[in-house]
């Protein structure tokens, strides 16, 4: 194991790594060059059952693609749902709302807002401008107003 590497360190340092996240956090490099060496020296499949045997929470490293792919971190996760007709027309995982209610089904998730789609709402409802000054700042070039059409 890297016990003894890790004990070195702590030496050298003058520090203890379990004392909280302060000191692993101040030498984090020397930390991952110290793991990443040992890591090196393992074959993936033995340094994956060990850590599984330990109850290590670990994942190798994944492209956004191959995470946004992955049949149990999306396809099958519930906080996930079907892509919605979003105004891109592509197709990508979509999340539903993390929050559980009592009673509360929750549905498939809604698509993006088109460009625009809610910039008259905000102006006049949330900031109380006129429709006068929206105007402005449409004429203007400021605001933007949807793009669905």
């Amino acid at each position: 194991g890297v016990e003894l590497e890790i004990a070195s360190l702590e030496g050298e340092l003058g520090v203890r790594f379990a004392d909280g996240d302060t000191p692993r956090f101040t030498h984090r490099k020397r930390l991952f060059d110290l793991f990443q060496h040992a890591a090196g020296q393992r074959d993936y499949g033995d340094l994956e059952a060990a850590m599984a045997q330990q109850g290590c929470t670990f994942e190798r490293y994944r492209t956004m693609y191959e995470a946004a792919n992955d049949p149990v971190l999306v396809g099958s996760n519930p906080l996930f749902g079907p892509s919605p007709a979003n105004p891109s027309g592509f197709e990508y995982p979509a999340t539903r709302s993390f929050a559980k209610r009592h009673g509360h089904v929750a549905g498939d998730p809604a698509p993006a807002p088109y460009l625009g789609q809610h910039s008259e709402e905000v102006l006049a409802d949330r900031l109380g401008l006129s429709s006068g000054a929206i105007a402005k700042l449409v004429d203007a070039g400021t605001v933007a107003l949807s793009d669905k059409d």
